[in-house]
């Protein structure tokens, strides 16, 4: 007869297995520690396009706190696991929670209630404008939205799990994804729609700083407020007949481990044409 505990996390994984796919899903996975040199369990190891990402079933008495989530970032740090999400039964704090997203550490963390779990239904969505549209994959701890209320026009707005858009916004962390169709006017390319963002971002504040980050794979790059702490990222992905910019707004110290998540999104974002039967 199983357990309470074992009943929770079987439930842990079979959310996992319908989320991810079963035949990226394994259990009770042991792995060496780089440092300490000791074996560790992990109770369900995911292999996604993103990387591996561990889930940990935690069936308490009571909310998992900070210390819970330092002590997993920890173990996993020493696995080599860079990205791990606990899953409670009882809820958590709003400190431990913060602490999971918000550290500085190389271990990407997340922490939620398996109720949350049960009602995600993949990282994936399907924005769209008139007769193109994309797939979209969503970074590891955020989820795609389609409120508007940010932008008019964008399909999608993204941001961390766990909050409401109106948090993320507060939290100076968010993105939205929007598209360019070719051959309606002068602005054709990449670099002519980065120069084009670089005027208007220019024209509302020309005290900022644009710089470009990146041109290979992807173009990206930033512009540097001089009111504001909050940097404007952005990044471009060129198709046939039209590109798709994906804008990042958040501090500076937290670029570091969104950047990987700009990449992502753009690396699995694959054209799609939409045809309506009249």
């Amino acid at each position: 007869m199983q357990s309470d505990w074992q009943k929770y996390e079987n439930e842990v994984y079979e959310e996992c297995c319908r989320i991810y796919g079963e035949e990226k899903v394994e259990r009770n996975v042991s792995l060496m520690g780089v440092y300490t040199r000791e074996s560790r369990q992990i109770d369900v190891l995911v292999h996604s396009d993103e990387g591996d990402i561990a889930f940990d079933a935690k069936y308490y008495s009571k909310h998992v706190n900070v210390k819970t989530i330092e002590a997993m970032i920890g173990m996993y740090g020493d696995l080599g696991v860079e990205k791990f999400v606990v899953v409670t039964n009882k809820g958590y704090s709003k400190a431990a929670l913060m602490r999971a997203h918000l550290g500085k550490d190389n271990v990407e963390a997340d922490v939620m209630s398996l109720e949350e779990l049960k009602r995600m239904q993949g990282y994936f969505a399907m924005p769209y404008a008139e007769k193109y549209a994309v797939t979209l994959s969503t970074p590891f701890a955020w989820i795609v939205d389609a409120e508007k209320s940010v932008h008019p026009d964008a399909p999608t707005i993204l941001y961390r799990t766990g909050i409401t858009l109106t948090e993320a916004i507060q939290e100076k962390e968010f993105a939205y994804l929007h598209f360019w169709i070719k051959n309606r006017d002068e602005v054709n390319t990449i670099a002519q729609l980065a120069e084009h963002h670089k005027e208007e971002c220019a024209e509302a504040d020309p005290d900022g700083q644009w710089s470009v980050l990146e041109e290979q794979p992807y173009v990206m790059a930033r512009y540097t407020h001089s009111k504001t702490t909050v940097v404007e990222y952005f990044g471009y992905k060129d198709f046939e007949e039209f590109m798709i910019f994906i804008v990042l707004f958040c501090e500076e110290e937290k670029w570091a481990r969104n950047r990987h998540k700009m990449r992502y999104m753009l690396e699995h974002a694959l054209p799609m044409y939409i045809r309506r039967e009249v």
